[in-house]
């Protein structure tokens, strides 16, 4: 804005100046290349029209012209167009009066630059399409179902337990992250998290998922805000390693907290007495091993809602065992039989992969 700014006083153009009320309208709607390329083409159309009645209409010969037959004079104006724009030029139809050899030069000028731009724009997405995911300087343009922001050993185990899956995934980090973090489901984008353009670049507006996991809880903190303007619904899950930071996570817009110090320091304090419940919840939480912990959502034809606990125990027989439920009371740890499930309630349990 302010490289504008300081055309229009360049230009001796006020604020108020037709031509730049114009522009901006146009700018809120389309690209600047949009808007040139919807120009050439608007150009060429009028240069089309204009050629018909100032060069083929006049003729004398127009019927011997056209060798006898109904054609029509903007058909044939369309035709030199074309021809005249990729530089064929079957020398059939040449204009010969000044009007016609002018617009005929506006052609030719039109042309190159159209070509130009075409030619400009194909090489810059077929280099995007192979070279910028490897160097992180791509836009994510697709629907995304999972952001990873931060590369370190907590986003390593959270890409490895996804990187065999189907969904759409968009690592951001500031330095160029190793080759093992890029799959075929993995696009890299090189920024900084806090940084709102980088952000536009991962498609942050139109991801379902987004997992912050920042080496330093202030970097979280105020990328937590930003995402949260660009995109209110996002479900973020934000990583923060001070457990004091949680609560201004969660009042800076996180939807789920998690502290792996926290959750670490809790299983290092039983490890010595109990070695075999922390190996346990290890292989619970990772999928490759066979078996994870699983969230059931209880909707209203969830063919659970309604029914005991008993009852879907006996239904997840073979399939999953029941650990906790979720409900507007609260969490509740090993729910008794008799405990009825309603609509908007969550089972948590640990489940076969696939199950």
């Amino acid at each position: 804005m302010a490289k504008i700014g300081a055309l229009k006083k360049l230009l001796g153009l006020k604020g108020e100046s037709w031509f730049w009320n114009i522009y901006f309208k146009i700018e809120k709607h389309m690209s600047l290349m949009r808007f040139i390329t919807f120009m050439i083409l608007l150009l060429l159309a009028i240069a089309m029209v204009l050629f018909a009645n100032l060069e083929i209409m006049p003729r004398e010969d127009f019927q011997e012209f056209t060798q006898g037959k109904d054609a029509n004079a903007y058909f044939l104006s369309a035709y030199w167009v074309i021809t005249t724009l990729t530089t064929v030029g079957y020398g059939d139809i040449t204009p010969v009066s000044f009007a016609g050899r002018l617009v005929g030069m506006i052609v030719m000028l039109l042309g190159i630059t159209f070509v130009s731009m075409l030619i400009s724009q194909l090489t810059s997405r077929i280099v995007a399409a192979n070279l910028g995911s490897m160097f992180g300087i791509a836009r994510a343009r697709k629907r995304i179902d999972l952001v990873i922001c931060g590369w370190n050993p907590t986003t390593e185990a959270t890409l490895e337990e996804l990187r065999n899956g189907d969904m759409e995934i968009v690592l951001v980090d500031k330095k160029n992250v190793s080759e093992s973090a890029k799959a075929n489901n993995v696009m890299f984008v090189m920024g900084d998290p806090t940084k709102p353009d980088v952000l536009e670049k991962a498609n942050v507006r139109h991801a379902k998922n987004l997992v912050l996991a920042l080496d330093a809880d202030s970097e979280t903190l105020l990328a937590t805000h930003v995402i949260r303007e660009l995109n209110p619904y996002i479900n973020l899950i934000v990583k923060i390693n001070n457990h004091e930071h949680v609560e201004l996570a969660k009042r800076a817009g996180a939807d789920h907290v998690v502290s792996p110090s926290s959750i670490g320091g809790r299983l290092l304090s039983i490890v010595a007495d109990e070695p075999h419940v922390v190996e346990w919840v290890t292989e619970a939480t990772t999928m490759r091993r066979g078996v994870t912990l699983v969230e059931y959502d209880i909707g209203p034809e969830s063919p659970y809602v309604d029914k005991t606990i008993g009852q879907i125990r006996e239904a997840m027989v073979g399939k999953a065992k029941i650990l906790g439920i979720e409900t507007s009371a609260g969490f509740e740890r090993i729910p008794s039989d008799d405990t009825k499930i309603e609509t908007g309630a969550k089972l948590i349990a640990i489940a076969k992969k696939g199950a």
